[in-house]
């Protein structure tokens, strides 16, 4: 995706984005927007390194992402994770596509792309406020009825 065509992807609550950063030894990390994958870029193996150009650098990232991707070409670590276990390969597949790396699967814990971006990926802080009134304006249009707890357990 080019970078001016990511911009307006951005800060979409929901975005289909999968985010590759790449650390390449004296260089900053470079961050790529991949929109709409139907399959982790994970699978490609270390091909994915010649997937991507630095002009479409979008670095650093500020919005959301579904996915991602850290790949430390020094180190030939790459750690990777993912909110839709279904759009992605098995942790075990991952290890065989990419031989001779270290590998390391975290599940959906986005915060560990973060700190191994260093700077590359900066998504937005969440908004407790926000996320509770988009739960309420959800459970509004499916119509269901809806007791917060704190309403529930208390005693007339």
């Amino acid at each position: 995706m080019e970078p001016d065509e990511v911009g307006e992807y951005a800060d979409e609550p929901d975005p289909v984005i999968c985010l590759v950063t790449i650390d390449e030894a004296g260089l900053a990390p470079s961050c790529y927007a991949v929109l709409g994958t139907e399959c982790h870029p994970v699978a490609l193996g270390p091909a994915l390194l010649d997937e991507f150009i630095p002009e479409y650098d979008v670095g650093p990232w500020h919005g959301h992402a579904m996915a991602g991707i850290h790949v430390d070409v020094a180190r030939r670590r790459v750690a990777w994770w993912g909110l839709y276990p279904a759009s992605h390969p098995m942790p075990g597949e991952v290890e065989r596509l990419w031989p001779g790396w270290q590998v390391d699967f975290h599940g959906d814990a986005w915060e560990e792309h973060v700190r191994l971006a260093a700077g590359a990926f900066v998504p937005p802080r969440p908004d407790p406020d926000r996320a509770y009134a988009a739960i309420l304006e959800d459970i509004a249009e499916i119509g269901c009825s809806f007791m917060p707890w704190s309403q529930a357990t208390s005693t007339p």
